[in-house]
């Protein structure tokens, strides 16, 4: 009798050892993966590729990640795409997002994912990869609280424009990275680039009825213009007598070239933006804000301090 008691205690402890083996089995973490635009967030996967957490990386990244755990990626990042758009941060035209995973899912799957995501809500996306994390871009990260990738992709900004210090990008998104990148224009710290132009939020205040452009038109003068919302590149252009070589001004003495903004043909750059003036549309029934310098976000007039942007 013994021998039976002791044998069915022994099979019931392997049948318990093996349930809890095949959870922590089922339940580990398969791939780790970043998503930068200004929220930050990072994902751990499950077998499946089901989201077993999901972490803000910063205060920002709290309102987007409600409805994301338990979901398969694909699903998940739908969600964080509406999340989003919903929480306004898609209301600036092209969404820039940096991504960087560690583990068996590939970052294509995750661009594709979030190309489609986006696009099926006609919000234009550029999704930046980091695929080699540093042990730099690491220490990096622990020091100012952000993601190894973030840290590599500043390093990146920094590297081009040496004017610059990393602590100062800290806080920018993804996208006005991307911008200083490729532009060389930056903001001090507080301020967020648009165009050539540095805004600085105020205060929110409620909108009134009224008229405004369509989309894709932006108002200059009381009309409405079609606009590409971006530049499309720079020149560089040198001080009378002094000749341009490899993006320098050359004369007796070596100094920086100018970048001046440049717009597909048809379109002008007028307040920060590329214009078309021969393509107007009358303005439609909305919510107006009164003032220079002010903004409709989130059906809120955001009211912002304005300056010109560096550019050292």
């Amino acid at each position: 009798m013994k021998k039976k008691i002791i044998i069915s205690s022994v099979v019931v402890l392997v049948l318990i050892l093996g349930i809890i083996g095949f959870y922590i089995w089922d339940n580990r973490v398969i791939s780790t993966i970043t998503l930068d635009i200004n929220p930050s967030v990072e994902i751990n996967l499950k077998r499946g590729n089901k989201v077993k957490s999901i972490k803000a990386l910063n205060s920002d990244a709290k309102d987007i990640i409600s409805g994301v755990k338990g979901k398969k990626l694909d699903k998940a990042l739908e969600t964080l795409t509406n999340n989003v758009i919903e929480k306004g941060y898609a209301n600036e035209g092209e969404v820039v997002i940096l991504i960087s995973s560690d583990g068996n899912v590939k970052n294509k799957t995750i661009e594709e994912t979030l190309k489609s995501s986006f696009d099926k809500k006609n919000i234009p996306v550029e999704v930046i990869t980091i695929k080699n994390i540093t042990k730099e871009d690491e220490e990096l990260a622990k020091k100012y609280n952000i993601t190894p990738a973030k840290a590599s992709y500043i390093k990146s900004v920094v590297k081009e424009n040496e004017h610059l210090e990393i602590k100062d990008l800290i806080d920018k998104s993804v996208k006005e990275l991307n911008y200083t990148k490729e532009s060389g224009l930056y903001c001090n710290p507080g301020y967020n680039l648009d165009g050539d132009r540095c805004y600085k939020e105020i205060e929110r205040i409620s909108a009134s009825n009224g008229e405004v452009c369509p989309a894709e038109y932006n108002e200059y003068n009381g009309k409405c213009y079609h606009e590409t919302g971006t530049v499309e590149g720079k020149n560089y252009t040198c001080p009378e007598g002094r000749t341009l070589k490899d993006n320098k001004c050359v004369i007796r003495e070596v100094e920086e070239a100018f970048k001046e903004m440049v717009c597909k043909d048809g379109y002008q750059f007028i307040d920060g933006r590329c214009l078309n003036l021969n393509m107007t549309k009358d303005k439609q029934p909305g919510l107006v804000c009164n003032g220079d310098n002010t903004r409709l976000i989130n059906d809120k007039c955001v009211v912002y301090d304005i300056i010109g942007a560096n550019r050292d």
